[in-house]
């Protein structure tokens, strides 16, 4: 089964460089989501996100945190897509997300997620050569 033409989009991590990238590309690519809500943890990038609509794609900011784990779920549960562009440790987020497309694909929809933040991972300039055990959301 092949993705909705127009499918509706939960993205978070949207003002950061991933995400943000991501966004961009969502609203000025030649395919056009229908909709797109994004995460918005704070008002200020609330402000950042209300007037990006435009005659292709609602974005419709979301008032939510990474701990919001029962509104994370909800969210996933209703949209075609999940892009996760804005924590890479935080294995909580991760398993709501996880949780809102086991319930959706359970209620027969079609789910894809997609988790690409972790270039702060990079700052440990491990190079692969030793694992940490120690799981760190902020560096």
């Amino acid at each position: 089964m092949s993705p909705p033409a127009n499918p509706t989009i939960f993205l978070l991590g949207a003002t950061g460089y991933v995400g943000g990238c991501y966004l961009n590309q969502l609203l000025s690519g030649p395919s056009k989501p229908k909709k797109i809500t994004v995460l918005c943890r704070s008002k200020g990038k609330f402000d950042l996100i209300e007037g990006l609509s435009n005659a292709d794609t609602t974005v419709e900011p979301l008032s939510g945190s990474f701990e919001d784990h029962d509104l994370l779920t909800k969210t996933v549960i209703e949209h075609d897509i999940t892009i996760e562009a804005g924590d890479s440790d935080n294995p909580d987020l991760v398993n709501a997300l996880l949780k809102g497309m086991e319930k959706r694909k359970n209620d027969g929809k079609k789910t894809t997620f997609i988790h690409v933040s972790g270039t702060g991972t990079l700052a440990d300039d491990a190079r692969g050569e030793y694992k940490s055990e120690t799981v760190s959301p902020h560096l």
